[in-house]
């Protein structure tokens, strides 16, 4: 982030849950919105990339560029119940996340939203934990 500071417009931030999430084809969208003005990139047409999108992350194909699929269930939702985390692994990830908004956050709005919408779900996946037990 340090790197970047100066040259914001260098930097996509993009989340797995984003990419993968039901709104994945727009985030793909960007990406490739990005890297197209690398030289030396060849993207391919936006207007085929939900269909690629669906292919890759979900092995799916839709014929005619068809619309992707609107799944809203994230990464860490899915992994939850399997691993689940201890009370100090909560505190130490939130503390870790906290740090990072401190530090970058106030001037980058989207690294603050993004870092704000883990320690939310961070929140949440807590207090379930401690209605489960």
């Amino acid at each position: 982030m340090n790197k970047y500071k100066k040259n914001r417009e260098d930097l996509l931030l993009i989340t797995y849950e984003g990419i993968t999430g039901g709104r994945g084809a727009i985030f793909t969208k960007q990406i490739a919105s990005y890297l197209d003005k690398s030289e030396g990139i060849n993207v391919i047409d936006p207007d085929s990339i939900p269909c690629i999108w669906e292919k890759f992350v979900h092995d799916k194909w839709y014929p005619n560029n068809g619309r992707a699929s609107t799944a809203t269930t994230t990464s860490f939702q899915e992994r939850a119940d399997d691993r689940p985390l201890t009370q100090d692994q909560l505190f130490v990830v939130s503390r870790m996340l906290q740090s990072l908004d401190e530090r970058f956050g106030r001037d980058d709005k989207q690294f603050s939203t993004i870092m704000n919408s883990y320690m939310n779900r961070l929140d949440d996946y807590s207090d379930s934990m401690i209605r489960m037990y």
